[in-house]
């Protein structure tokens, strides 16, 4: 009696508390976690800003949170205990939705996170397209300048020739001088070089003042965009403004020095003239035209001219915008794969393969039986305990 009345006034023993597995506290950690990264992805992602803007990512991204949540936690809980006991199908349904789920919110993270950083790395390049082009433009105008002295020599030797024709007649070969159809002829092909001449002083002024002018556009260009105080969207728009007062500009420069019209006067001269009964004239005439004209052409060989096509601005960064300059950002790439795709995939991987580890334990396979496992054998596992004897036995103990 005394037994059994310690017994009843022993303290009894509190039952731990039933600790949280880590695949369920985790999945909502990382579901909190997914959905605070949606709500900056999708704040950058809108171009429309506001209360409305905010309600808006706000509700997608809540949207997003559940979904991801339902879908992984029946891809962890159901999904696994399913593909554990050999249902396949339950496996591969688990897998597809959480990597349909998961690569769609890694395309949202990610562009919206990199979006902004995107849009400046497009107009950057398309500054430095310019300025490439803008010296390349000016390297053909200056070697384009060269031409300026040839011509002249071509004038002044057609002068020459023009003098010798009046006083010895030394191109027709006919009388003693005169000023005749060889002359006039002559003439004609002096004014002409003249005039292109005077074009090219000319153009080369114009160069210089163009010049000047796309180097300010392009350190303005380069100063608007540097101002990351201010949003892009309102760096955008000078920035296409500055944009058209370059093309404009670049063209002025192309006019400034017209290779095409020095090539199309190349090929004048090699064409000749024709003088009327004069062949020996028209052969002579011909025979300088020429060489006037391969001392050109032997000068437009060599400008690179290069593609004269002006790049197109670029337009706002999208989605598909930021996957290309996926190396620039390759770590935050690879942080938000982390997080939206292997992280989950890879809790149901180890939750998977810890249901197969614990049904194996529970029942390996090829377990040896001894006694041939016969009911009422003391190596039978399904022996059933005698609670009578048991009982009797307390019964003992408590007298």
């Amino acid at each position: 009696m005394a037994t059994e009345h310690r017994r009843k006034n022993k303290p009894e023993r509190i039952t731990p508390r039933e600790k949280i597995p880590f695949e369920k506290w985790s999945l909502v950690v990382f579901t909190f976690g997914t959905g605070a990264l949606v709500l900056l992805a999708l704040l950058n992602l809108m171009t429309d800003t506001g209360a409305i803007a905010v309600l808006k990512a706000s509700v997608m991204a809540g949207s997003a949170m559940l979904v991801s949540y339902a879908v992984n936690r029946f891809a962890i809980e159901k999904g696994t205990v399913l593909t554990a006991t050999g249902f396949t199908f339950a496996g591969v349904v688990s897998v597809f939705s959480m990597l349909t789920v998961g690569i769609g919110l890694y395309a949202a993270t990610y562009s919206g996170l990199t979006i902004s950083s995107v849009g400046e790395l497009q107009l950057q390049e398309h500054g430095s397209k310019y300025a490439r082009i803008i010296g390349q433009r000016n390297r053909t105008a200056a070697e384009a300048g060269r031409l300026v002295p040839v011509v002249r020599a071509n004038e002044a030797e057609l002068v020459q020739y023009i003098e010798c024709e009046e006083s010895e007649s030394c191109i027709s070969r006919r009388g003693d001088g005169g000023r005749g159809t060889v002359t006039r002829a002559l003439e004609t092909k002096a004014r002409r070089a003249n005039t292109i001449v005077k074009q090219l002083e000319a153009g080369e002024i114009v160069r210089q003042s163009a010049l000047a002018s796309l180097n300010k556009l392009l350190a303005n260009y380069q100063k608007t965009l540097g101002q990351t105080d201010k949003p892009l969207e309102e760096r955008r728009q000078k920035l296409v403004g500055i944009n058209a007062e370059i093309d404009q500009t670049l063209s002025t420069l192309d006019e400034a020095l017209p290779v095409a019209l020095l090539r199309a006067y190349a090929n004048e001269l090699e064409s000749g003239v024709i003088i009327a009964e004069r062949p020996v004239a028209t052969k002579a005439i011909n025979a300088i035209l020429a060489k006037h004209a391969q001392s050109l052409n032997s000068v437009l060989s060599t400008l690179a001219t290069g593609d004269q096509t002006l790049p197109t601005f670029p337009p706002r960064a999208g989605v598909s915008s930021t996957f290309k300059y996926i190396g620039h950002f390759l770590p935050i790439a690879i942080l938000t794969a982390a997080i939206e795709l292997i992280f989950p995939l890879t809790l149901w991987t180890y939750v998977l393969l810890g249901i197969v580890w614990a049904k194996y334990q529970a029942d390996p396979p090829h377990r040896p039986q001894q006694n041939g496992g016969k009911p009422g054998s003391d190596n039978n596992p399904d022996r059933k305990p005698n609670r009578n004897r048991r009982r009797r036995n307390n019964h003992k103990r408590g007298e």
